[in-house]
Protein backbone atom coordinates (compact mmCIF):
# COMPACT_ATOMS: atom_id res chain seq x y z
CA UNK A 1 0.00 0.00 0.00
CA UNK A 2 2.53 2.64 1.09
CA UNK A 3 5.55 0.74 -0.18
CA UNK A 4 7.24 3.79 -1.69
CA UNK A 5 7.32 5.37 1.78
CA UNK A 6 8.90 2.19 3.21
CA UNK A 7 6.36 1.91 6.01
CA UNK A 8 5.97 -1.46 7.69
CA UNK A 9 2.83 -2.95 9.20
CA UNK A 10 3.67 -2.01 12.78
CA UNK A 11 4.48 1.56 11.81
CA UNK A 12 1.22 1.84 9.86
CA UNK A 13 -0.73 0.55 12.85
CA UNK A 14 0.94 3.12 15.10
CA UNK A 15 0.09 5.92 12.65
CA UNK A 16 -3.56 4.79 12.56
CA UNK A 17 -3.76 4.67 16.36
CA UNK A 18 -2.26 8.16 16.69
CA UNK A 19 -4.67 9.39 14.01
CA UNK A 20 -7.61 7.91 15.89
CA UNK A 21 -6.50 9.65 19.07
CA UNK A 22 -5.94 13.02 17.37
CA UNK A 23 -8.90 13.17 14.98
CA UNK A 24 -11.39 10.65 16.33
CA UNK A 25 -12.84 7.61 14.60
CA UNK A 26 -15.50 9.55 12.72
CA UNK A 27 -13.08 11.86 10.83
CA UNK A 28 -10.26 9.34 10.26
CA UNK A 29 -11.69 7.61 7.12
CA UNK A 30 -12.06 10.96 5.35
CA UNK A 31 -8.51 11.94 6.28
CA UNK A 32 -7.15 8.61 5.02
CA UNK A 33 -9.03 9.05 1.72
CA UNK A 34 -7.54 12.53 1.36
CA UNK A 35 -4.03 11.22 2.02
CA UNK A 36 -4.55 8.40 -0.49
CA UNK A 37 -5.72 10.87 -3.16
CA UNK A 38 -2.74 13.10 -2.43
CA UNK A 39 -0.21 10.28 -2.75
CA UNK A 40 -1.89 9.10 -5.96
CA UNK A 41 -1.65 12.63 -7.37
CA UNK A 42 2.04 12.84 -6.43
CA UNK A 43 2.80 9.47 -8.07
CA UNK A 44 1.04 10.48 -11.30
CA UNK A 45 2.79 13.86 -11.37
CA UNK A 46 6.23 12.31 -10.82
CA UNK A 47 5.56 9.76 -13.59
CA UNK A 48 4.56 12.56 -15.98
CA UNK A 49 7.72 14.51 -15.12
CA UNK A 50 9.87 11.42 -15.70
CA UNK A 51 8.24 10.77 -19.08
CA UNK A 52 8.62 14.40 -20.12
CA UNK A 53 12.31 14.46 -19.19
CA UNK A 54 12.85 11.21 -21.07
CA UNK A 55 11.15 12.59 -24.19
CA UNK A 56 12.93 15.95 -24.10
CA UNK A 57 16.40 14.53 -23.56
CA UNK A 58 15.96 11.93 -26.30
CA UNK A 59 16.57 9.03 -23.97
CA UNK A 60 13.78 7.05 -25.65
CA UNK A 61 15.74 7.00 -28.89
CA UNK A 62 18.98 6.11 -27.11
CA UNK A 63 17.32 3.29 -25.17
CA UNK A 64 15.71 1.91 -28.33
CA UNK A 65 19.07 2.09 -30.16
CA UNK A 66 20.79 0.16 -27.37
CA UNK A 67 18.03 -2.47 -27.32
CA UNK A 68 18.27 -2.86 -31.10
CA UNK A 69 22.07 -3.18 -30.98
CA UNK A 70 21.91 -5.80 -28.23
CA UNK A 71 19.28 -7.75 -30.14
CA UNK A 72 21.32 -7.69 -33.36
CA UNK A 73 24.47 -8.74 -31.51
CA UNK A 74 22.66 -11.63 -29.83
CA UNK A 75 21.30 -12.78 -33.19
CA UNK A 76 24.76 -12.53 -34.80
CA UNK A 77 26.29 -14.57 -32.00
CA UNK A 78 23.63 -17.26 -32.17
CA UNK A 79 23.95 -17.46 -35.97
CA UNK A 80 27.72 -17.85 -35.63
CA UNK A 81 27.39 -21.18 -33.82
CA UNK A 82 27.41 -24.40 -35.79
CA UNK A 83 23.81 -25.73 -35.86
CA UNK A 84 25.09 -29.29 -35.49
CA UNK A 85 26.93 -28.26 -32.33
CA UNK A 86 23.83 -26.63 -30.83
CA UNK A 87 21.81 -29.81 -31.34
CA UNK A 88 24.58 -32.27 -30.45
CA UNK A 89 24.28 -34.53 -27.43
CA UNK A 90 27.61 -34.11 -25.66
CA UNK A 91 26.57 -36.03 -22.56
CA UNK A 92 27.77 -39.31 -24.10
CA UNK A 93 31.29 -37.87 -24.47
CA UNK A 94 31.61 -37.01 -20.77
CA UNK A 95 32.81 -39.91 -18.61
CA UNK A 96 30.56 -40.86 -15.72
CA UNK A 97 33.53 -41.37 -13.36
CA UNK A 98 36.34 -39.04 -14.45
CA UNK A 99 39.92 -40.01 -13.69
CA UNK A 100 41.58 -38.50 -10.66
CA UNK A 101 43.64 -35.56 -11.87
CA UNK A 102 44.97 -34.46 -8.47
CA UNK A 103 48.82 -34.72 -8.71
CA UNK A 104 49.21 -35.21 -4.94
CA UNK A 105 46.97 -38.27 -4.82
CA UNK A 106 48.67 -39.77 -7.91
CA UNK A 107 52.10 -39.32 -6.34
CA UNK A 108 51.01 -41.13 -3.18
CA UNK A 109 49.83 -44.18 -5.12
CA UNK A 110 52.98 -44.69 -7.25
CA UNK A 111 55.44 -47.41 -6.13
CA UNK A 112 58.87 -46.42 -4.84
CA UNK A 113 61.68 -46.10 -7.40
CA UNK A 114 63.75 -48.92 -5.81
CA UNK A 115 61.02 -51.46 -6.51
CA UNK A 116 59.93 -51.88 -2.91
CA UNK A 117 56.27 -51.72 -1.92
CA UNK A 118 56.82 -48.53 0.11
CA UNK A 119 54.82 -45.55 -1.12
CA UNK A 120 56.11 -41.99 -1.48
CA UNK A 121 55.27 -39.85 1.51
Amino acid sequence: MLLFLDIGGGELLLIILVGMLLFGTDKLPGIIRGIAKGTDYIKKASEEVREQITRETGLDDAINDVKETVSKTANDISEGFDPDFKNADVSKDVPVHPENTDPQSQQDTQPAADGSNKRHQ
